[in-house]
Formats: structure tokens, sequence, C-alpha cells
């Protein structure tokens, strides 16, 4: 089971530990398809393989949504208005800081520490959906 919840800029995605794998949190990948909300036509920087190198992804199929495996936020050459992984974790109080949440409102979402939480920055001009591998 996967839930999504938005909000500021950022959009977390939680994997329940049932349909999680007994996986390292770091060792998950996430595949975004990224559409511009301004009606640009340049696409965001991310990868067209995992572990190849920063590309600017293109829409191939010219529907308006860029795909491609987001890089985790900070990694070399990659620019501050690109969507990209801000955490990946299980653990709670990671997720607490991260998205300057308290106790109870992390309570409140749907996670517990080993679930799988990954939080993808999402800046404007960019509207995101996840796949998570």
């Amino acid at each position: 089971m996967s839930e999504h919840f938005a909000e500021g800029g950022l959009l977390l995605e939680i994997n329940v530990k049932s349909h999680a794998e007994a996986r390292f949190h770091d060792t998950y990948n996430l595949c975004l398809g990224a559409t511009r909300l301004d009606g640009g036509t340049t696409g965001w920087e991310g990868r067209q393989t995992l572990g190849g190198p920063l590309v600017t992804l293109t829409d191939p199929d010219n529907d308006g949504v860029f795909w491609g495996w987001a890089a985790d936020c900070g990694t070399p050459g990659l620019d501050a208005g690109n969507p990209c992984v801000s955490l990946k974790t299980k653990n709670a109080g990671q997720l607490q800081a991260e998205l300057g949440m308290t106790k109870n409102e992390v309570k409140n979402l749907p996670f517990e520490s080993s679930d799988l939480a990954l939080v993808v920055d999402e800046p404007y001009p960019w509207d995101v959906k996840v796949g998570v591998h």
C-alpha cells in the first residue's frame, strides 16, 4: 500500500512495511513524472538510467510529462529548481525533522518506524508523480 501527501513544495511517498521490502532505505529509487505548471517546454534534470549522468529530460510522448530517475537533493551539478529526493528513511524522527512536524502530526500520518518514507522536493513549476523502485 502506498500513500501520497503534498504540502508546501514537498511530496511525501509512504510505503507501509507490509509492502516495503526488507531493504536499506537508501537503496530505493524514485521514478518521477513531472509536468510543468507554467506552460514551459524544457524538462527537469534527472537521470535516464539508474546511476547515469544528470541530463535534461525530454518528453518523447509529447504529453507534457517528463519522466526520469530523481537525483538526491544536493547532488553535484543539480540545479535548485529541479525535483529531487530530499529524504529516504524508515525512521519517524527523521521524517518529523524533514517535514517540520510535531510528534503528534507525524503520528497522524499512516507511518511508523520501519515503513518507508520518501520525500521529494517539488519546486515550482513542477507537479510530480512518483513510482518507487
